[in-house]
């Protein structure tokens, strides 16, 4: 009877201490997965933010006019990116420099022989992929306090151009 008591208590001590640990790495999961703080293997990078005050200016940009209507996008000859306020995946953005069929969907990078091409998607990486956080993009530029990001190699769709926020303009050709 002394040996049935016994071996209950120890059924019961193992059961509790099994819940504890259960409980113990729910616990921890749930804090790493929630900290933007935590560096190292294992921990999930901050996002990605970028002061604005270090990006160029494009407030004075006109913004990019298509299917007879304004839109917010922008086109910026500097880094020959059409930008958007919202972040879109950098390699989406990246990949319309890299001629059809050269992109290596297994390595993410342009094959192309056409150094121009190759140059371009390098920059374009370079500049829009996120380093050391969380995110789609990094933004490149600032118009009137918000972030922009690259939306799409070039201006295939944004070859003319009116003021922001005009509803019927004389569209001239982005600049």
């Amino acid at each position: 009877m002394g040996a049935n008591i016994g071996l209950t208590l120890l059924w019961i001590i193992g059961i509790i201490a099994i819940i504890l640990a259960i409980l113990a790495l729910i616990y921890f999961s749930y804090r790493n997965t929630n900290s933007t703080n935590n560096v190292g293997p294992g921990f999930e990078s901050p996002p990605c933010s970028e002061s604005l005050s270090n990006l160029p200016d494009i407030t004075d940009a006109p913004c990019c006019f298509f299917n007879r209507a304004n839109s917010t996008l922008k086109y910026n000859r500097n880094f020959d990116l059409t930008l958007a306020p919202f972040p879109t995946y950098y390699l989406d953005v990246c990949i319309g420099f890299c001629p059809n069929g050269d992109f290596n969907y297994d390595t993410k990078q342009c094959v192309t022989t056409n150094p121009t091409a190759l140059n371009k998607y390098n920059n374009c990486v370079n500049l829009l992929k996120p380093l050391n956080c969380q995110g789609q993009a990094l933004p490149i530029a600032v118009s009137d306090g918000i972030a922009y990001y690259g939306f799409e190699a070039g201006n295939g769709n944004c070859t003319t151009c009116c003021s922001c926020g005009e509803v019927i303009c004389d569209a001239q050709a982005c600049v």
